[in-house]
């Protein structure tokens, strides 16, 4: 399966289940309502965001939603989504969920911060889901004892009113389209 990104572009994911980390950079100061968590600052810097997809459709399903920015909010993520560009995810179909393991890891870094308690975690035992940096964060040495593949996204167009992405192009690992 792939996500479709723009008309000459996809983005090949599985449809297997597994768990990912989504990054995002933001370039502006907003402030955002995030469902029940209440109302938040999202300021400039770059958010990893955690998750896990086990259900049906598997990583293929739950990326391509979030990469979504028009849809009914039913994740935390959906909230700040429309003020996030996507710029690279990394994901395995490890049959183990681990995401709470990767989120111990980004909570120990000693560059990342929590912008949000319980964001995305409101159903387990971790302190958020979701990090911030000041510097994007490097997920191969955040994530080498897993194996991972990581995808990077380029902003390719703009919108003029929302200064949001609408289309991205892949980049291989070698950082050629």
């Amino acid at each position: 399966m792939v996500v479709q990104l723009s008309e000459d572009k996809c983005l090949p994911l599985p449809s297997q289940t597994g768990t990912y980390c989504l990054v995002f950079y933001c370039s502006i100061l907003s402030q955002v309502t995030v469902g029940k968590l209440g109302i938040y600052q999202i300021v400039p810097g770059y958010y990893c965001y955690i998750g896990s997809a086990f259900g049906r459709g598997g990583l293929q399903s739950r990326i391509e939603r979030h990469l979504k920015i028009n849809k009914r909010h039913h994740w935390h993520l959906d909230y700040i989504r429309p003020y996030l560009e996507p710029i690279e995810f990394c994901y395995t179909t490890d049959s183990i969920k681990r995401e709470h393991q990767w989120s111990d890891l980004f909570l120990k870094e000693e560059n990342s911060s929590i912008p949000i308690n319980k964001f995305g975690s409101s159903d387990c035992h971790c302190s958020t889901h979701l990090f911030y940096y000041k510097v994007k964060p490097k997920l191969e040495k955040l994530l080498s004892n897993y194996p991972i593949k990581i995808l990077s996204l380029s902003r390719r167009h703009i919108t003029n009113r929302s200064n949001f992405p609408v289309t991205f192009l892949l980049y291989n690992d070698k950082g050629t389209p």
